[in-house]
């Protein structure tokens, strides 16, 4: 059993921090945090958690780029995958050609466009806050 109160209060603030960091936005921070913990409390019922920090940073991280997709336009589907393979799964630049029947250049490419794309969406000036 875990405790739920105790849960929030101890990793709350690295949760809103990491999607303060990605968002820049209090009102969809705060969203996120809340889906975290509903999505972690969900999680906990199903297989044991080893690493809350972790899981919750990992559902933070994962939930703010949600957010920040549907707040502009997605990033194209190659490069998201890209982008997803080399920092989520820490997969270098010649596998994600591999996996994805690439040249190793057109990885570092879609690479590049990602970045500053993310960059794009995470200096602009959100609405509404």
């Amino acid at each position: 059993m875990t405790d739920w109160d105790g849960m929030v209060h101890q990793h709350g603030p690295m949760v809103f921090g990491t999607a303060w960091r990605i968002l820049g936005h209090t009102a969809d921070t705060e969203d996120v945090v809340q889906e975290v913990f509903l999505e972690a409390y969900r999680l906990r019922a199903a297989e044991a958690v080893r690493c809350w920090p972790a899981l919750l940073r990992r559902l933070a991280t994962c939930r703010a780029l949600d957010r920040l997709r549907h707040r502009r336009a997605a990033l194209p589907q190659r490069e998201a995958t890209v982008f997803c393979l080399r920092y989520f799964e820490d997969l270098p630049n010649q596998r994600i050609a591999e996996i994805l029947s690439i040249q190793p250049g057109t990885v570092g490419v879609a690479l590049h466009k990602a970045r500053a794309r993310l960059e794009a969406l995470l200096t602009e000036a959100p609405t509404g806050d």
